[in-house]
């Protein structure tokens, strides 16, 4: 088994997210970064890494995941409909790590994440509604002592 690194992870949950028929864009970063770095397509999912704890043969990832969509300034339509399908989005890529023969290859989830809906902020130049949960994900790995190369002068 080989340890497996956070850029497999983020290009993992790229191609999840590109084969999600809902996911238009998918950002491992903050939302607000990818506004501004990226031309983006509505709905936007985000990944990040919000926290990490190393054991001596696992480490455990904290996945920020948010999945989000514009919705009419006013209010006026289609608020609880963006809420419930970045909803269900969200609940599709749950499933996905905590049963696929990918992720559950390389790791698990730990317990039930909880996931929370958030509403437009005034200062959002796109105006979005969605939801957002922090995944719990231990990776496994051999426990070797070092993966980075390093001088033969030091003795490990």
């Amino acid at each position: 088994m080989t340890r497996t690194t956070l850029n497999q992870i983020k290009v993992e949950l790229e191609r999840l997210a590109d084969a999600h028929k809902f996911v238009g864009t998918f950002f491992f970063g903050e939302p607000q970064r990818a506004v501004k770095e990226l031309k983006v397509v509505y709905p936007l999912m985000c990944a990040y890494v919000e926290s990490m704890q190393m054991r001596d043969n696992q480490t455990e990832i904290g996945i920020r995941l948010i999945v989000c969509d514009q919705v009419d300034k006013d209010w006026s339509v289609n608020v609880d409909e963006v809420l419930s399908d970045t909803a269900s989005t969200c609940r599709d890529i749950f499933r996905v790590l905590n049963k696929s023969r990918f992720w559950t290859g390389i790791g698990r989830v730990e317990g039930n994440p909880m996931f929370s809906p958030f509403l437009p902020d005034e200062g959002n130049q796109d105006y979005v509604a969605g939801n957002h949960g922090l995944i719990n994900f231990t990776l496994r790995d051999e426990g070797r002592l070092c993966d980075l190369p390093i001088d033969d002068n030091y003795d490990l």
